[in-house]
């Protein structure tokens, strides 16, 4: 079966509904408990494919702004387990969201790299938009223990 005889089976079922056709065709669910199930009804492999395409496909339409969407190309990355693209954008995905103040962002893009593997460096810089989010949030003390160990493994 081919994705459009399956996009018919679920127009047919009214389980999702054509929302445009022009620029290009674009389908709605008709409600997001139904987006869920299709995508937990996937295999884990499909939805690592699905997630780097989705990813590379964000790439090659808006290479423009890229910045603007990279809190969204970050995650759809790390769920396709391309760690590297996954981390460029969590980074600037912090930054960006640091530098409009949206520091619960900013740490949420810094831990959620962080949890990837990276190298030292780019660890640092990882450590230090954290540490300024947190300080940033009132949270000194662990500002400072984020900073403390960014600056160790230079130490050394």
């Amino acid at each position: 079966m081919t994705i459009i005889s399956h996009l018919n089976t679920l127009e047919s079922t009214g389980l999702v509904q054509v929302a445009q056709i022009e620029p290009e065709l674009e389908y709605l669910f008709r409600h997001a408990l139904m987006q869920e199930a299709a995508y937990n009804s996937l295999l884990a492999a499909d939805k690592k494919r699905l997630h780097l395409a989705v990813g590379e496909t964000i790439e090659h339409l808006y290479p423009d702004r890229l910045d603007e969407r990279a809190a969204m190309l970050a995650q759809h990355f790390e769920r396709a387990g391309d760690d590297e693209r996954a981390l460029k954008y969590f980074i600037k995905a912090g930054e960006k969201a640091l530098a409009t103040f949206a520091n619960q962002e900013a740490e949420s893009h810094y831990r959620w790299a962080l949890e990837l593997s990276c190298p030292d460096c780019e660890r640092v810089v990882l450590l230090s938009g954290l540490g300024e989010a947190l300080y940033r949030l009132g949270r000194s003390d662990e500002a400072i223990q984020t900073w403390n160990e960014a600056i160790q493994p230079s130490l050394r």
